[in-house]
This record gives C-alpha cells, sequence and structure tokens, in this order.
C-alpha cells in the first residue's frame, strides 16, 4: 500500500488526521463555490419538506428512502416516473375545511362583546378554517425511473488499492460486527442496520470503492448504533451520521493513500444542509478522534498479518532438551519431520522402555532427530528452548507456551475487564485471571462456584469458568507468572474459607491503590504528583466512581497537555471545595457517620466557621449528629464536626456575593439609606449629555429652567460614617481640604447632593452657591403613615380648652364618685386634612345622647375615604380623655387608647360605660398595637434584599433570592433589618378574635335569636332556618343529597319548637319509607356547624348536576372535553403535541389496514392512559384508544395494530381498538378511563401525603418503674435508650420493696411534638407481658421500631410469661414491606392485578403468619436475579455507581426481605394464664400450670433437599397449569404480559 506519509515522519498521528480533514473542508468550499452546486440546490429545492411525523412514517414504511415525491410529481417536476408494481408510501397531507358558525361580535377597539339595547351580545356568522388531514401516497427515488437528477459530482470510485485483501482482513477485525457482502439493487454501496447485524457492502465493486464503503458502514456501527445512542443518551440526525461517517471514510483511506476525494467531497455535500456545513463543524471533533482510532487499529492489524504470515512461512527446527531435574545429564536435540502438537503427544505417550533413549524413540515415531550437544560436550552453541523433557518427573515444559501466556498477561488491563484473583490463603497460593466476556455473569458465577465448593462438588476453577463460556487470560500465579506484581482485583474467592471478596467493599485508601496498580499494570502511567492526586482524591471524597473516571481520564490526556491540565485542575477543586483540608469524606464514613449531604470538620475549622455563624454539627460514630449551639458544647465534644453542604456552598456564595456586591453603588446605597447606623453619601451629576448642562449649576439656575435634581442623573461616589456632631459643612471641608484615600469623586462642589442617614431618617441637601439646599424629593423612604389618633392629639390640647381653674377645683376636691363625660366627632377625617371645615367636638354628660348623637352620624352617608377615622365617640374619665369609638371602613373599631390611662382603669362607671357601648352600639374591629412577628420581619428583609439586588442592574435575581433563606439564618442581613419604629405596626383585628379581657360577650351572644340550625339524626342531616312564613327544613342523606324538605307553616313557635315537630315525625311515621333511614326513636341530636351542612350540600348538589350534565351531554361534547383536559395537561413527547401523535397513530393504522386489506374504518383516535394527564413514569408507554367501524373483533385488531413494537420518539405505543358493538364508542369508554386516571392522582397524592407523614421520625425510649401501678412511687427511670440497660436497671431493684410491681414501659415520641404528647404504656410488669393490650394501643402497633424493641425485650427475658403475641403485627409489617416492594418494582402490573391493596396486604400477612411464603421467596428470588442482571448492565455497561443502580438497590431490598422472611418466627405466648396472682414477696406466679418442655429441633435441612423439594413442587405446578382452561381471548393474554 502506497506510503501517503513519507514526508511527514515527524507528524504525529493526531497532526496528520487534522491535516487530512483540513484538506476535506478547503475541498468542500470549492464545491460549494461551483454551477453544480446551484443545479443540485435548484432540483431539490423542488422537493417537499416534511414534517417530523411524516419523516417518522416514510422511514417505517421505507427505511433506506432518500428522495420523495408524489406520482405526478415525479413526472412533472422531474421527468421520471414510478415503476410498475412498485407500492406507495402512506403520509398525512393537510386536508382543512371551512365551517360557518354564529360567535360573538367583538368590538375591534376595546376587544369586548358588542352588545345590544337590551344588553345582550349581538351575534355574527363568522367562517372557520378547521384543520384537518387526509392519506395521500408517495414514492421513494429509488421506485423510480427516468432522468437522472443533477448530483454534486458523487460518482463511483475505481481503482486498485495496495494490499487490499489485507487491508479489508484488517478493517473486518477491527469492526463491531462481521463483515459480508452481497448483491444489491439500484446505486446503494452498503448498509448497517444495528450491533445484532453484520455489516453488507455491495459486491463486485472495484477494491477503492469497496473499501470507502467498508470503513463509511464501519463508522457507522461505531458512532450510530442505537445502543451507543442509548449509551450516549445523544440522538443525531441522519445529515449529521451521514457527514461523519462519509467524513472518517475518506480521512482513514486518505491517510492509507486512497484517494475518496471525487466521491466523498459531493457525497458530504449533499448531505450537509447549507454551505455553512454545520454538520461538518460540530462534528469535527468526533470525525478525528474516531478517524484515529480507526488508524490506529487497522495499521496494528495488519503488523499482526505481517506477523501471522511470517510465523506460517518460517520452517524452523524444534530445539527439545531431554534432562534430569538439575540437568546434570542432559541431550539438546534437534527435531525435525515433526508438528509441535504431534512431538507433544510423542512426548506425552511415552512407555518406560521408550524412556531409556528420547532419541532413540522419536526416530522410531517418524522424526529426524540430531543431537546438539550433552553434559560431555566441551561447548554448545546458543539455542532457544521449545520444550524440556524432565526424565524425572516425566512433566513437559512448552517454552513458546510459557512465552505467549507472558505476552498475554502483560498486556493492558482493559476497562471492561474483570479481575478475579483465586486463592488459598492458608497455603499462600493464588492465581488472578482477567476476564474479558460475560462481564455481568462473573459474579453470579463466583457464587455458583462457592456453593459447589460448599456441597463438595468442587472441581478445577478455570475449567469451570471456561465451560460457562468466559474467556479469560491468567495475568500473575504464585511462584510464576508476574508474581511480585503489586496485587489488584475485582472480586477475590478464598476458596480457603469458601468466601467472596469484592473489592467495591474494600476502604476507599485501598481501592485507589489498587485502581493504579491495575491501570499500571506493566506500564509506566503516572508520575509521583497524579498518584498522589489520585490517593487524595479518593480518600478526600470517598467516592471511587469520580476517582475511577479521574485516574482513566490521566491515562488517555498524555497526549493533550492542555485537557490533562485542565482535569487535573477540576480534580483539586472538588478536594479543596471541602471546608477542611485536614479531614476526608473517607474518614467521616469510617467514623460512623454516613449521610451524603454533610462534609467533615475538625474541632479548628468548626470553631472557625462556628464564629462566621455557619451552622456546625457534632458528628457521632451512631450516624447522628448534634447541632452545636455554644463554644462550650463545640470544646467538650472529642469526635469529628460537619457542616451541611447547603450551609457550606450557601457560605462560600455569601463570601463570593459579598466580594461581588461589597463595591457595588446599590449595595453602599443600601447601606447608607437603610442601615442601623449614622451614615453620609456623596452623589455627584453622571458625565452624560443630559447632565453637561446642568453640571456645577446653582438651584436657581435648576428653578429657573425648570429641572428637578433626580436621581437618575446621579451616582453615589463616596459613604462614610457620620460621627456624633459631624456637619454639612464638615463635610463640605473635608472634600475639598482632605480627601479621604478611598474618595474617587471631584472635590465637592455645586451640584453635587449630601444624604444624611441619623435616626432611621433620610434627608438630601443639593450643594449651592452658598450653602445648601434641602432637596427631599431625592430620596424618599417610605415610613408608616402616623395614626390619625396621634394627628388628633395636638389639636385635642386646645380644642378640649378645660379652665384651668375648673381643673385646679377638681383637683382639690376629694372624689366621692367617678366623674364621666363623653364627646362625639362627625368627622375626625377632617381634623387631619387641616380642612377649615372640620367637625367640631360636642360634648356630652348623659351617655345615651352622647350614643343617640353617635348613632346619627354613623348612619349619615359620607365621602369614601378607606382607613380613615370618621365618626368618632370618645370619654373624659376624671379629667383622663381619649377616643373609645372610631367608625372606619363603615365598621365600628375599638381604640384601646383607655388601656392606657389610669384613671379609665380605676374608674368602675366607665368600665360599666364600656360594657354598655358594646351591648347597645357593638364593636365589630379592635386596633391592637404590635410589633412584627420573625416571619414578618423576614419577610420585610426580603423585600429589602430583592430591591437591593434588582437596583444594582442584575437581570436575574433568582439565584441570589434562592439563596435568602439561608444567609437570613446565617444572620448576613443585619444591615437590611428594619428599625425599632418600623417594627412596631399597628392592624384591625374582628373583635371576637381578640383576647378580650374586659367586656363580657356572653349576654350579647345569649341574647341572639337562633335562625339557622342543623343537626345529625341517625344517618341523616337536618337543616332548619327562618322563612317569612314560618320555617325552612331540609333533610338530607349522608351523602349531603336532598331527600326531603318543605316549610313549616307556623310563625308562632320557636324554631326549637318546629324542629321537635319535625324530628317527631321522623323518630315515628305513618308509614316507614327510605325517607327515615335507620332513625330510632331514641336517637338524639347531635349539633353541626349549619354553614358547613350547606357547604356540603351545595358540593353534593353540584356533583349530581355534573352527573347528570354527563348523562344528557352528546357524546362528542364528551370526546373534546375529554382531548381539551389532555392538551392542557400534556407534557409532549420530544416536541410533539397530543395532536401529532393522534395524527400519527391515525396515518400508522391506515397503513396496517392498507397491509392486510381489512373492510374496516377507523372513526376517531384519543390518545389516554396516564401520559394523557401527566401522570407517566420514566418508562410509562404511551397508550392510545382507537374507534373502529367494522367486523373485525377488537382481540384480533390489538394483537395486528401492536405486532410491529410501533412507537414514538422513543416510547411504546399501546393501541387499544374499540367498537361500539363490544367495549363501547370513545364517548363511553373514555369517562370511565377519566375516573380511573381520577383515583390513580387522588392515590399518588395521598401516597406522597401518607410518605410525608411517615418521614417524621420517632425516638423509641423505654422506661423503669419500682411501682408499675403508680409510677411516682419508688424509683422511676426515662429516657433508656436499649434494652439491655433496661433489664440491668429493672433487676436492680429489690423485689422485696413494697412500693408496687416492677414494670418496664415503652415510650414513643415523635420529633417536633411535647413530651406530653408522647404514647407511654409498661409493657412488662413483674414477670409477665403483656401483649394483648397491645390492640388497643394502635400508636405502639403501628410503629415497626416500637414493635421491635419490644420483640427484642420479650427475647431478652426469656423467663417471663407471655400474654399474647406481636406475630400478627410483625406480619403485617413484612407483608406491607413486601407489597410496596411489588408496587415499586412494577407500578402499571400492580395495578392492572391489584385491585384492593389493603386486602392485598391483609392476604400477604395472612400468609405469612400461616407459613405460605412459599411464593413469596420465589418472587423475591426472581427479582433478585433480574435486578442484579440490570444492576451489572449498569454497572459495566453504562458505568453506573453500584449504590447508584437502580437494579442493585431493588436486590439489596428484595435479599433484605427475604431474610426478614426466613427469620421471622411467631414469639411465645402463654396459652393460658388462670388466677396467676402475683405474689410481691417472692416474686413469683402462683397457681400457673408447669411449662411444657420444648420440642427438638429438627435437623437441619440440607440445600439439596430442599432443591430437590422445590423442583417436585414447580414440577407439579407446571403439571396442573397445563390443565387450567385457556384464556378467554387472545387479547386478554396480549394486555396481561
Amino acid at each position: 500500500m502506497a506510503d501517503a506519509n513519507v514526508n511527514k515522519v515527524s507528524m504525529t498521528e493526531k497532526q496528520k488526521v487534522k491535516e487530512i480533514t483540513g484538506r476535506l473542508e478547503e475541498g468542500l468550499k470549492e464545491l460549494f463555490e461551483g454551477e453544480k452546486y446551484k443545479s443540485y440546490l435548484n432540483t431539490m429545492s423542488k422537493f417537499h419538506n416534511y414534517s417530523a411525523n411524516n419523516i417518522q412514517l416514510i422511514e417505517m414504511q421505507c427505511p433506506g428512502a432518500t428522495y420523495v415525491a408524489g406520482y405526478k410529481a415525479w413526472q412533472k417536476n422531474f421527468e421520471r416516473h414510478v415503476n410498475k408494481g412498485e407500492r406507495g408510501i402512506r403520509i398525512l397531507a393537510p386536508s382543512p375545511y371551512k365551517i360557518k358558525e354564529e360567535q360573538e361580535k367583538i368590538d375591534p377597539v376595546t376587544n369586548e362583546p358588542v352588545l345590544d339595547r337590551d344588553g345582550m351580545p349581538v351575534m355574527e356568522e363568522v367562517e372557520i378554517k378547521i384543520p384537518a388531514f387526509r392519506v395521500v401516497t408517495v414514492f421513494d427515488y429509488s421506485q423510480t425511473d427516468g432522468k437522472e437528477l443533477p448530483g454534486l459530482g458523487v460518482s463511483e470510485l475505481h481503482g486498485n488499492v495496495e494490499r487490499y485483501r489485507d487491508f479489508m482482513e484488517a478493517l473486518a477485525r477491527v469492526s463491531p460486527v462481521p463483515i459480508r457482502y452481497e448483491g444489491m439493487e439500484g446505486d446503494r454501496k452498503g448498509y448497517f442496520i444495528d450491533l445484532n447485524h453484520p455489516i453488507a457492502i455491495k459486491e463486485g465493486m472495484g477494491e477503492a470503492q469497496t473499501a470507502k464503503t467498508g470503513v463509511h458502514e464501519v463508522a457507522h456501527a461505531k458512532l450510530h448504533a442505537k445502543e451507543v445512542e442509548q449509551e450516549t443518551g445523544i440522538a443525531k440526525d441522519r445529515e449529521t451520521k451521514e457527514v461523519e461517517a462519509e467524513s472518517i471514510a475518506y480521512t482513514v483511506c486518505q491517510h492509507f493513500g486512497i484517494d475518496t476525494s471525487d466521491y466523498s467531497f459531493g457525497y458530504i455535500a449533499g448531505w450537509s444542509s447549507g454551505k455553512e456545513m454545520p454538520e461538518l463543524k460540530s462534528s469535527l471533533d468526533t470525525i478525528r478522534r474516531t478517524s484515529s482510532e480507526l488508524i490506529k487499529g487497522i495499521e496494528a492489524q495488519l503488523l499482526e498479518i505481517d506477523k501471522e504470515r511470517a510465523a506460517e512461512k518460517a520452517q524452523e527446527d524444534i530445539i527439545l532438551l531431554v534432562a534430569n531435574t538439575d540437568r546434570s545429564e542432559y541431550d539438546l536435540l534437534s527435531v525435525k519431520g515433526m508438528e509441535r502438537t504431534e512431538l507433544l503427544n510423542s512426548l506425552c505417550t511415552m512407555k518406560d522402555d521408550d524412556r531409556q533413549s528420547v532419541e532413540a524413540y522419536l526416530e522410531r515415531v517418524g522424526a529426524w532427530v540430531t543431537l546438539l550437544g550433552n553434559e560431555r560436550s566441551e561447548e554448545v552453541q546458543e539455542y532457544h528452548l521449545d520444550y524440556a523433557y524432565n526424565t524425572d518427573t516425566y512433566e513437559i515444559t512448552d517454552f513458546k507456551a510459557l512465552q505467549e501466556e507472558q505476552e498475554k498477561a502483560n498486556k493492558s488491563i482493559e476497562y471492561a475487564d474483570v479481575v478475579v484473583r483465586i486463592s488459598m490463603p492458608d497455603s499462600g497460593e493464588y492465581e488472578t485471571i482477567k476476564i474479558t466476556n460475560m462481564q455481568s455473569e462473573v459474579q453470579n458465577t463466583l457464587y455458583d462456584i462457592l456453593m459447589r465448593e460448599t456441597d463438595g462438588e468442587g472441581g478445577n476453577v478455570l475449567d469451570y469458568l471456561k465451560e460457562k463460556g468466559f474467556d479469560f487470560v491468567p495475568i500473575m500465579r504464585s511462584g510464576g507468572l508476574n508474581d511480585g506484581y503489586p496485587q489488584f482485583y475485582d472480586f477475590d474467592m478464598d476458596l480457603t474459607e469458601k468466601e467472596l471478596h469484592i473489592a467495591s467493599e474494600l476502604p476507599t485508601i485501598v481501592q485507589a491503590e489498587q485502581l493504579i496498580n491495575r491501570i499500571e499494570f506493566h506500564r509506566m502511567v503516572y508520575d509521583s504528583d497524579e498518584r498522589n492526586l489520585i490517593m487524595n482524591h479518593a480518600y478526600k471524597l470517598d467516592d471511587m466512581y469520580k476517582t475511577t473516571s479521574l485516574a482513566y481520564s490521566l491515562a488517555e490526556q498524555k497526549d493533550d497537555l492542555s485537557l490533562l491540565s485542565e482535569t487535573k485542575d477540576m480534580a483539586q477543586a472538588e478536594i479543596d471545595f471541602l471546608p477542611d483540608g485536614m479531614v476526608g469524606l473517607s474518614e467521616m464514613h469510617e467514623y460512623g457517620y454516613s449521610w451524603d449531604e454533610m462534609l467533615p470538620l475538625t474541632k479548628d475549622k468548626a470553631s472557625e466557621l462556628f464564629g462566621e455563624d455557619v451552622s456546625v454539627y457534632q458528628l457521632h460514630s451512631d450516624g447522628s449528629e448534634t447541632l452545636v449551639e455554644d463554644r462550650a458544647a463545640l470544646q467538650a465534644h472529642d469526635g469529628l464536626f460537619g457542616v451541611e453542604k447547603d450551609d457550606w456552598s450557601a457560605y462560600l456564595e455569601f463570601q463570593s456575593m459579598k466580594q461581588e456586591l461589597g463595591d457595588s453603588e446599590p449595595n453602599r446605597e443600601a447601606q447608607l439609606l437603610y442601615g442601623n447606623e449614622g451614615r453620609f453619601g456623596i452623589y455627584q451629576l453622571k458625565d452624560t449629555e443630559e447632565t453637561r448642562d446642568i453640571r456645577f449649576m446653582s438651584m436657581d439656575y435648576l428653578e429657573m429652567k425648570g429641572i428637578p435634581v433626580s436621581r437618575e442623573n446621579y451616582e453615589l461616589v463616596y459613604t462614610g460614617e457620620l460621627a456624633e456632631g459631624m456637619s454639612l459643612e464638615d463635610i463640605f471641608t473635608k472634600f475639598n481640604i482632605d480627601h479621604p484615600a478611598d474618595f474617587t469623586g471631584h472635590s465637592l462642589s455645586v451640584s453635587d447632593v449630601v444624604v444624611l442617614h441619623q435616626d432611621g431618617e433620610n434627608t438630601s441637601h443639593y450643594v449651592d452657591s452658598v450653602g445648601y439646599r434641602e432637596v427631599p424629593e431625592f430620596t424618599k423612604e417610605t415610613a408608616l403613615s402616623a395614626e390619625v389618633s396621634e394627628e388628633k392629639d395636638s389639636v385635642m390640647e386646645t380644642a378640649a380648652e378645660v379652665p384651668e381653674g375648673m381643673a385646679e377645683g377638681n383637683a382639690q376636691e376629694e372624689p366621692d364618685a367617678d366623674k364621666v363625660s363623653y364627646y362625639v366627632i362627625e368627622d375626625l377625617s377632617t381634623w387631619a386634612d387641616g380642612s377649615p371645615e372640620k367637625s367640631r367636638l360636642e360634648r356630652f354628660d348623659s351617655l345615651p345622647e352622647a350614643m343617640g348623637k353617635f348613632a346619627e352620624y354613623r348612619g349619615k352617608d359620607m365621602e369614601d375615604k378607606p382607613d380613615m377615622a370618621r365618626a368618632t365617640f370618645g370619654v373624659n374619665v376624671n379629667g383622663s380623655e381619649f377616643d373609645v369609638i372610631h367608625v372606619r371602613n363603615n365598621e365600628n373599631c375599638l381604640s384601646l387608647d383607655f388601656t392606657h390611662s389610669k384613671a379609665a382603669g380605676e374608674s368602675s362607671r366607665f368600665m360599666e360605660d364600656l360594657q354598655t357601648l358594646y351591648d347597645e352600639v357593638g364593636f365589630d374591629k379592635v386596633r391592637v398595637h404590635r410589633e412584627m412577628s420573625p416571619k414578618e420581619i423576614k419577610d420585610f428583609v426580603k423585600q429589602r434584599f430583592e430591591h437591593q439586588l434588582k437596583s444594582s442592574g442584575l437581570d436575574d435575581v433568582s439565584l441570589y433570592m434562592d439563596r435568602f433563606d439561608i444567609l437570613y439564618e446565617q444572620g448576613k442581613m443585619e444591615n437590611l433589618m428594619p428599625t425599632a419604629n418600623q417594627k412596631h405596626i399597628m392592624e384591625d383585628v374582628p373583635f371576637m378574635e381578640w383576647e378580650n379581657p374586659y367586656i363580657d360577650t356572653s349576654n350579647r351572644e345569649a341574647g341572639r335569636n337562633e335562625t339557622e340550625l342543623a343537626f345529625r339524626l341517625a344517618d341523616r342531616y337536618i337543616s332548619i332556618q327562618e322563612a317569612s312564613e314560618g320555617y325552612d327544613y331540609t333533610i338530607y342523606d349522608m351523602d349531603y343529597r336532598e331527600l326531603d324538605g318543605g316549610v313549616y307553616d307556623n310563625s308562632d313557635i320557636t324554631i326549637r319548637q318546629a324542629l321537635d315537630e319535625i324530628v317527631a315525625d321522623l323518630k315515628e311515621p305513618t308509614h316507614r319509607g327510605t325517607l327515615e333511614g335507620s332513625i330510632q326513636a331514641d336517637d338524639e341530636l347531635i349539633p353541626i356547624d349549619y354553614d358547613g351542612l350547606m357547604e356540603k350540600a351545595e358540593q353534593a348538589e353540584m356533583a349530581h348536576l355534573g352527573e347528570r350534565i354527563r348523562k344528557e351531554v352528546p357524546e362528542s361534547k364528551v370526546i373534546a372535553d375529554f382531548k381539551a383536559r389532555t392538551e392542557e395537561l400534556w407534557n409532549g413527547i420530544n416536541g410533539q403535541t397530543q395532536e401529532d401523535i393522534e395524527l400519527t397513530v391515525y396515518a400508522y393504522l391506515q397503513s396496517k389496514i392498507d397491509e392486510y386489506d381489512m373492510d374496516i374504518e377507523l372513526v376517531d383516535v384519543a390518545v389516554s392512559g396516564s401520559r394523557c394527564r401527566g401522570l407517566e413514569q420514566e418508562n410509562s408507554d404511551l397508550d392510545v384508544v382507537v374507534e373502529y367501524r367494522g367486523g373485525e373483533r377488537e382481540d384480533s385488531l390489538f394483537n395486528t395494530f401492536n405486532e410491529d413494537g410501533f412507537s414514538i420518539g422513543g416510547v411504546k405505543v399501546d393501541i387499544n381498538p374499540i367498537t361500539e358493538g363490544k367495549t363501547g364508542t370513545l364517548g363511553q369508554y373514555l369517562p370511565g378511563v377519566e375516573a380511573y386516571l381520577a383515583e390513580k392522582r387522588a392515590a399518588l397524592q395521598e401516597q406522597n401525603t401518607e410518605q410525608a407523614q411517615e418521614e417524621k421520625q420517632t425516638v423509641i425510649t423505654l422506661t423503669v418503674a419500682e411501682g408499675g401501678e403508680f409510677h411516682n412511687l419508688g424509683e422511676y427511670h426515662e429516657d433508656i435508650a436499649s434494652v439491655e440497660e433496661a433489664i440491668e436497671i429493672f433487676n436492680q431493684i429489690p423485689p422485696e420493696r413494697m412500693n408496687g410491681i416492677r414494670s418496664i414501659g415503652i415510650n414513643i415520641h415523635t420529633e417536633g411534638t411535647e413530651s406530653y404528647e408522647d404514647t407511654q404504656m409498661d409493657i412488662v410488669s413483674g414477670r409477665t407481658a403483656d401483649l394483648e393490650i397491645l390492640d388497643y394501643v394502635p400508636d405502639i402497633t403501628d410503629n415497626p421500631k416500637a414493635v421491635a424493641v419490644i420483640a427484642e425485650l420479650i427475647d431478652k427475658l426469656p423467663d417471663i410469661g407471655v400474654r399474647g403475641s406481636l406475630e400478627k403485627w410483625q406480619a403485617a409489617f413484612l407483608a406491607a414491606e413486601i407489597d410496596q416492594l411489588s408496587y415499586d418494582y412494577d407500578t402499571y402490573q400492580y395495578n392492572d392485578t391489584v385491585e384492593d391493596r389493603e386486602a392485598q396486604v391483609a392476604n400477604i400477612a395472612e400468609d405469612i403468619r400461616n407459613g405460605n411464603t412459599e411464593y413469596l421467596n420465589d418472587f423475591l428470588n426472581a427479582m433478585i436475579s433480574d435486578s442484579m442482571r440490570e444492576g451489572i448492565t449498569d454497572i459495566f455497561g453504562k458505568g453506573t455507581e453500584l449504590d447508584d443502580s437502580e437494579g442493585v438497590q431493588t436486590a439489596r431490598r428484595a435479599k433484605e426481605l427475604l431474610d426478614k422472611l426466613a427469620e421471622y418466627k411467631p414469639l411465645a405466648k402463654v396459652e393460658e394464664l388462670e388466677e396467676c396472682n402475683y405474689n410481691m414477696i417472692d416474686n413469683v406466679l402462683n397457681n400457673e400450670k408447669p411449662k411444657e418442655e420444648k420440642e427438638r429441633k429438627a435437623g437441619r435441612i440440607s440445600i439439596k433437599e430442599k432443591l430437590a423439594e422445590k423442583k417436585a413442587v414447580i414440577e407439579q405446578r407446571d403439571r396442573s397449569g397445563k390443565e387450567l382452561p385457556e384464556k378467554e381471548t387472545e387479547k386478554k393474554t396480549e394486555r396481561e404480559i
């Protein structure tokens, strides 16, 4: 083969490939600029651009389609005709139609309906275009004949290829699938389907074309197989695939001296979407990498072919050494005329007589033997031995085989290889092999081998592996092959202890060391820094999946130094993210703490972060943690500490954000305007066109020109602390004479603005020609509006005008009674407005007169002034004056000013008057003053924070706002906290919700007449209310549906008397019917909430109405509503809408109908199932129901429609045909689907709610009491953590004490609740455990942890009597876990087969209690097997970490349940405990029956016996199954599958 690289010896492989792809780009550019490309585009423009749905339909019916057009389009546009007998491709074509419909006329200006004189909408007839589609037929270019389409110079290659056969053989060896040659019609040169089918190449082509096509299809196989796309998650369009494959073919062929530019340039251009070549440019890295891999692979195979050919040609002598063990006697022989295998067989079959002279024996069997030397020879030439024969042991050594074994052993270990060490530690012998195939089955097979060893059926391990089809290569052997090399393995099979050790279970640091040994096996890969990086990465992160990825990346990137450096930096960044460089995650995990969201800290780092207000935790070896609340707790803990990842990320983010925003203008301005300390700020005009004319201009100039001092024209250039006593002049002097070092503006001058923030207020001052001018409009702070009463106080002092002499006289008198007077103001809001027409204050000595005047003003119509005080009632008590009632928003609002008056508090008359006001006038609201709640403070700060961020010019503040809660909790928002005044707020609350200590409200409530009542009577509800002619009553059933009602037309009796009459008729009817239900004479009325009953009755009526509507509405409306709901909740599949899916399915079904020539008509198609309501899971099918008319059975159509495994966007479509004669129409079928999906949604919501409730952690502790009946008598111990400790305390209490019977109890505390809400109960009393009482304590029996503690307690007190058993609860818990696993494993199959989940759990529990668990064992074992296969596939196929594999997790759950099922056994219980009175003196039960002697345990059943028994049961089951009747229809069987 011509060497195309003679002049480029110094270039690397990567550089060569890059140069070739560069030539490819240049050649394509020249092509795009020529006339041929213009002609090509002109023709291609005549082809229609089909939608994604139609493209999918075309590919399904004609996978190799290229150019597609209609029958006449081929004739008219392209001068070609469709070949006779060709079958068309069915696709969808738009076929809209128009209808006329009456609609409301819309005003084009207001977009509101136009109304007629009567206020009714004006109707108009409009024409509406309804989108629709029809099925049309098109044909592919390959189905036509005639004038050739203009091309881009894609002509078949001709010419010979040097070493053509060797090249094709090498290409076949590197191909992922075999290559075959076959005849093909048309222009097709070859094709690739998937990794389950060989590549096909057209036979009879020239060598250059065949070689190029071979590389093209191999590139497809390596990059574009379905399996590859599923693994990488990248799905490429066909244009990109073809461009990549042909570009790789061009590059590889150019490297080997095959010029394909005449073909490749046109081919690539034809598949590119334009002269910019986006497909090529986006794929260049892929093209270059894959080309390099193929070039290296082909070159390696060509060298291998040369070696094989040289070995075949060589006819060398076989050198045989015949010697004793110490080689004191030997013959060195040259053997000819024998093949190596023939010589080996001859030596193996020698008899004793033959061994006397091996040389003579070999000549007798046909060899030519020459003696080259022996122990007596003076000099022997150097030879390479082929065989050695030991005359003492008769052993034969094959040196060539040893050399080949060594060469194979020394090859690098591939990532997918599984390394197994087979060891016998007692003898020190071992052998390590690497397995190169069937990797997912290795672990199970090794377990099988150990099981055989256990059963005494063991044999040679390697023979067994070979028998099972494994390919393996020995790489290390004790005392021989590579012995002494650093050890590594994936599995270590200990044949001495019959155990399998898995490397992934070793400490992380050991795994990392083995990983390096594996990659560096027989080669030097890393330098010392890289080894340290890998080890440190493993130690710090304790994530072997990431560390493994790092190690292989470092090994593969040695040729790309920039990428290698980037990888190292990223790994170091992961390590550096940890808060404490002195401790890693692996140390934390070994310590006993394993929560993934916690990062470890040493005490020093914890102390540092604690000082920064970051939440740190004490970590405990039992896996728990405790929040550090003070430094004393921090210093007292000697173990590890931790910080949550979110808190650490927030801390880092805050530090970054603080650095980012610390010097920003919005942040400095926020600190200036909202800070708690006094500050000043200097604003100077921005340097813009708008400000140049006003720079350094006085305020007089601005006012003359009408120019405001606007904040938007200024920028904040400096902020500083406003020292005590600092004035504006001080600031002016400082910033003209002595600038601070960090001040960057110009000297303080005219047109600058100085803002002062002091005492929580902001003032703005314009630097004028002389002095300052205040500009309050420059910056404002929103403050709480002053209370109206405060505005009134200053006026009230002069308005009251109490004569000085009177005041003094009153002070001198000794009052013998309270002096109380009253005042009324018509409209207090006029006082706040400063209106000249403000209402006058009118005084009264009589309370009734004052109340009358207040009522007069209260009833007046006034101008609406929201939240303003209008009519006002006030009181003067012994000279202390205050408002009592304000009318706000047409409600009487009680003012609490009187609570601040000592005179009012001591005046009994005022309190009586206040009661009178409540009884006669009434209070609707009360105005209270309070401090902000913590939540309100947080909301206040959050609003400020958001305002600050938005003011800084950030487009998206969500990133920062998401971190607000964490930053706030860490105290990072102190500068935005409200001032003391801002924290003080007031609000009006409903009077009846106010905690009222002053007024008795019972009399007024009792005096109200009853106007409406509601009661429950047995299974009926009754409501009654006042009506104009008497009392209106209604009777409801338990579903709140109205049964009867009417008017009790006697208004002379009370509502209660009317109710008694109605109830009497219900209890003793003349003729009992459905109305009375189960009401009996002695049933009593139970009061219920009237409004609540009315609300539920209304809901029931609406539901009933909906049911009626569903029955009466036409089916078309039902279908339309169902599809509209689907459109609302549809999540889409690859961007396709519900309508797209239905049209695609319709076209597919029409093609199936045409294919089978079926006499049926499709009526309508609707997406159904979980996806139509957004309830789908990750692997949910797409359910579609189709209504049809015709004679075909639903069962037959179901199988026909689903036989191809039709899918859309990678989602399998399940097509369910229905017809009116059997299942029903779509309108009849869909309501049932809707009801089922509603139940499913409710079940999911209920499951989520239950899960959230179950996640509340409960803490189980024990108690021990000296007096079980009364815990406060004698010793009492609480919060005992373990059963052992409780029993120890229990046994230490002397039995002779007389305080009562010793007891051990259980206590259940739920986190977040008070201790008095705990569930506590004694379990053991004296020498008896009473478990029967637990039937009445569901809080205990519903808690698996509690039941487990009780079981442990009973188990560790074997000498006590047990009344009852825990068996049923233990069985129920186990049944619930098995049921949940079944549900999680295959939710859809579960829902299809289980109708009542509670009944299912109950049945499983009953079977567990009765020992009928064989089917459960089979189910769990099968799940373990299937899940492990999936898990191993994930691990070795996708690189998934062991713990992240869903299959492995499922298998673990199943294994745990299998173990629990095996361990389950009923607890011992006392059958009879009759009159066993407890004797407190001798601590025994009197009259107790003697315990029966336990039955002897049966001998252990061997594994073989169990397997034999199970096999017999399965065979019996199979025989029984064959006798069962067949399923009703094939359709049912398919759907169950």
